[in-house]
């Protein structure tokens, strides 16, 4: 069974190797959604809370909340155990 495209040789695999190496780590960095069900999360001094707490530890971070639902939407480069680390050391 052969991996490589048909005339391609070890070198240019390898530098193919190295290319999704690279995207791969550049979509880690990017981070995953995540989406936390925060019940006592109940107005907008809350949301803004989180917010605050979530973008102390990544200022990159894109948080959504939504109020009616009591969800926080959260894409960050950070663990999901960081992230809820985050939130409940925002009161919650």
């Amino acid at each position: 069974m052969n991996f490589f495209p048909k005339g391609a040789n070890l070198q240019e695999s390898h530098l193919t190797f190295h290319q999704l190496e690279s995207l791969a780590q550049s979509q880690k960095q990017k981070g995953l959604p995540m989406k936390f069900h925060v019940p006592e999360m109940s107005c907008g001094h809350c949301t803004s809370a989180i917010t605050k707490e979530i973008a102390t530890l990544d200022p990159g971070a894109k948080v959504a909340t939504d109020l009616d639902e009591r969800t926080v939407d959260i894409e960050t480069a950070q663990t999901r155990a960081d992230v809820a680390a985050a939130i409940k050391a925002a009161g919650y």
